[in-house]
């Protein structure tokens, strides 16, 4: 969506200043000879939905052999300088020269976004996910303990010379200086090391991404709801047959469903979203009475993509205070914060959504249409390409 969106942009602009340019995107990724089953094989591939954007494959590799498997993203370390010369190879070829910009992402994307700007010269941006090494909790604090099995050295050593290096840089969050250099200071270098770095950081601006509007829109938009999976999905939930694709189902209509869309780790904090609904008859009693709503409990979030998600569907939601999501969502106008560090006062305030909207149901749309308008004005892919092209 994020490419869909910045060739979209890009062609618009072109047409405007009246220029005769076809544009080019690549997606730089790694290439897997024995991914069966999937495109992950192939070295170019078109990206769906789009003219002029190919995504293009490159193994890794070293002096010996190439990498044919998977491997974790904590394993790619020992291979990312020859994959990057690999990678100017191959863009030298697909694009017959060099590209006007290079975007690193994560990490491990901004080391080599950093390694290609410097050998070929040209524009680096880095895409810094705020406080993302949160879901690791106190990996800054116990980075030794933890190295063996997340190898935190490399990742916050390439963190520090991607920051340093980059052009500019755009954070999916509001980031002050402090943060940046608590973030910074974390990470064991010299005094020396680390004033110097400091001083060559650039600014930073927040341009938010936004939600796959072709999967995520509003319930209102009837013709784009998939209606003939319905009888399917009823099938799923209470029909009377069990396999091994359905492994349970449920026989009581009259319970309500808890629907999960997050990993089962301690960060979700999934298991305390469900310990609070079964505490809270009042919130039992009432959660049958509304159309719908989401709620995401986290212990900390560093984005909160989902929270964006949801909110584009026009639900009603109730996210963490601790990270992102307090800043997607205005309280009260366009959702709700809770803090997952106390579920009484969450569900408390889960419940009274559910009570007004009880007494009064236009208040579930008023909600519903603050969370919309919140989304049209911050976070769209269409803004965030135009925040990015406008920077470069």
């Amino acid at each position: 969506m994020q490419v869909r969106a910045l060739e979209n942009k890009m062609l618009l602009r072109i047409k405007r200043q009246g220029l005769n340019i076809t544009p080019r995107i690549l997606i730089i990724t790694r290439l897997l000879p024995d991914a069966i089953g999937t495109t992950c094989g192939e070295r170019i591939e078109k990206v769906y939905g789009t003219e002029h954007s190919d995504i293009l494959r490159v193994p890794f590799r070293t002096e010996k052999w190439i990498v044919r498997r998977w491997i974790s993203r904590f394993e790619v370390w020992p291979y990312l300088e020859t994959f990057t010369e690999d990678v100017a190879h191959e863009i030298s070829k697909e694009l017959q020269g060099k590209p006007d910009l290079i975007i690193g992402d994560y990490s491990d994307g901004n080391i080599v976004a950093s390694l290609l700007a410097h050998k070929l010269g040209v524009t680096q941006c880095t895409i810094a996910h705020a406080l993302e090494k949160a879901k690791y909790p106190d990996s800054d604090l116990y980075w030794k303990t933890l190295d063996d099995k997340y190898h935190f050295s490399c990742l916050f050593t390439a963190d520090l010379i991607a920051m340093n290096h980059t052009d500019f840089i755009i954070t999916t969050r509001t980031l002050s200086n402090n943060t940046r250099a608590t973030r910074l200071l974390l990470f064991p270098v010299s005094s020396v090391l680390y004033t110097a770095s400091m001083c060559s950081i650039p600014s930073s601006t927040s341009s938010p991404p936004g939600a796959d509007m072709s999967i995520y829109f509003p319930y209102i938009d009837e013709k784009k709801r998939l209606k003939h999976f319905h009888p399917e999905i009823e099938d799923l939930l209470y029909g009377k047959v069990k396999n091994e694709e359905y492994l349970c189902v449920l026989d009581d209509r009259n319970k309500s469903i808890l629907i999960t869309m997050a990993r089962l780790g301690r960060v979700k904090n999934l298991s305390e979203l469900v310990e609070w609904y079964g505490k809270n008859a009042k919130l039992r009693e009432l959660v049958n009475l509304v159309v719908g709503a989401f709620v995401q409990p986290a212990l900390y979030e560093a984005f909160g993509l989902t929270v964006v998600e949801a909110m584009t569907c026009g639900l009603p939601t109730f996210a963490t205070c601790k990270g992102g999501p307090a800043e997607i969502i205005v309280h009260g106008e366009s959702g709700f914060h809770i803090d997952p560090y106390h579920g009484n006062q969450a569900t408390e305030t889960i419940a009274d959504f559910f009570q007004k909207c009880k007494k009064e149901p236009s208040h579930w749309n008023k909600i519903s249409e603050g969370g919309l308008k919140r989304i049209q004005e911050k976070y769209t892919w269409k803004i965030y390409s135009e925040r990015l092209l406008t920077l470069t």
